[in-house]
């Protein structure tokens, strides 16, 4: 009896070890994301993103979470010297939620960088990014002083200046002589209003510049107004703005010029009878390979096609993996350091030049003409 005892004794520890064992795998397991699974380097760039999925700016958040997404299973696939961990939070498009999120976040997981968006979440992140010394990459985010003395900042998207200066052939083509200029009343909209000034008196084209409240919208009585100029460029939001260019597609003769953000495919059907300029990314080139390519997976894994902002989540991934990959340990210092000595990055948008010191980072945007047809780059 005794020796029966002491046999099922061993069979408990036995059994009990095993249950352990088992245990400690499946946390293992379950530690280990899927797309890290056919990886054969340990070596790893944990990647926070900060995304409004939900409240106002819940589009956007949805086009950078599936951009966001589809890069890194591409490039986790590959195989690549490190292999990106993504972890995408919702702030709901609150700005002071981001700031809780961004502080929780960092103490708990201590990612490599933070990824987030729009100027709203950007001006409470920052300081937070410098205080905790880890990298903040803000996109869609046209605020001008983002970046202004925050060491650990860098933005991915083009500021004001580089909207308006490809336009300088098209309205020098077209000889215009005169241009209303109407912008929201925000920081972006004002850099717009500089921006547009400098460029009109160095083509000696007289111009006016009108601003308006974001609240208010463009009013009626703009398109009275307008017929009194050669041409008028409109900018802010692109719901906002998109139905006063419908009404100036309808009843002004002259020239309309706009931002990138109309250039969405989403709001290619509202312009039907008339045309616009704008300056406008790469990716709507179907003859350039490399942005086609991208196209082409957006649209078979999410049945839509990838915009501006889209492609910008997207390119991000692959610039930070195509930075790091060179690079030994990976930190928040590692990541900071590789982007301020600057490199030369082949991006879906062509060559892109990230310039030492520099964390404004930007891509080409050339001139279209945009109608019913859809998209020609011009002169």
């Amino acid at each position: 009896m005794e020796e029966v005892k002491a046999r099922l004794g061993r069979i408990y520890v036995l059994v009990a070890i095993l249950g352990v064992l088992t245990l400690v795998l499946v946390g293992v397991l379950m530690e280990v994301r899927v797309p890290f699974l056919a990886s054969e380097h340990d070596d790893v760039i944990d990647v926070v993103a900060l995304f409004p999925i939900t409240g106002n700016g819940a589009e956007t958040g949805a086009n950078l979470r599936d951009a966001t997404n589809l890069a890194v299973e591409e490039i986790n696939a590959e195989s690549p010297s490190h292999v990106l961990r993504l972890q995408i939070i919702d702030t709901g498009t609150d700005p002071e939620r981001a700031a809780e999120l961004f502080e929780d976040v960092v103490e708990q997981k201590k990612p490599d960088l933070v990824v987030s968006a729009l100027s709203s979440t950007a001006t409470q992140l920052a300081p937070l990014a410098d205080e905790y010394e880890v990298p903040l990459f803000m996109l869609v985010t046209s605020s001008p002083s983002v970046t202004q003395g925050h060491p650990w900042v860098f933005r991915y998207w083009p500021l004001a200046e580089e909207q308006i200066e490809p336009l300088r052939s098209v309205m020098v083509e077209e000889q215009l002589e005169s241009l209303l200029v109407l912008t929201q009343n925000d920081e972006f909209g004002l850099a717009i209003r500089d921006a547009a000034t400098d460029l009109t008196s160095d083509l000696n084209i007289a111009s006016d510049v009108h601003i308006f409240e974001i609240a208010d919208g463009i009013t009626d009585e703009y398109l009275t107004i307008a017929q009194d100029y050669d041409g008028v460029y409109v900018s802010g939001f692109a719901g906002l703005i998109a139905p006063f260019v419908e009404e100036l597609e309808e009843d002004y003769p002259g020239l309309i010029f706009t931002t990138a953000g109309l250039t969405s495919p989403d709001l290619r059907d509202a312009f039907t009878d008339r045309k616009f300029y704008a300056a406008a990314p790469l990716i709507y080139n179907e003859n350039y390979i490399f942005s086609a390519g991208a196209q082409e997976r957006f649209m078979e894994a999410y049945g839509r096609s990838m915009d501006q902002t889209t492609a910008t989540a997207y390119d991000l991934m692959y610039m930070l993996e195509s930075a790091m990959g060179g690079e030994g340990e990976i930190s928040p210092t590692s990541v900071r350091q590789r982007f301020q000595r600057g490199f030369t990055y082949p991006s879906i948008f062509g060559s892109v030049t990230i310039e030492r010191r520099n964390h404004d980072i930007t891509y080409p945007l050339l001139p279209i003409l945009y109608n019913a047809n859809g998209i020609e780059y011009v002169y």
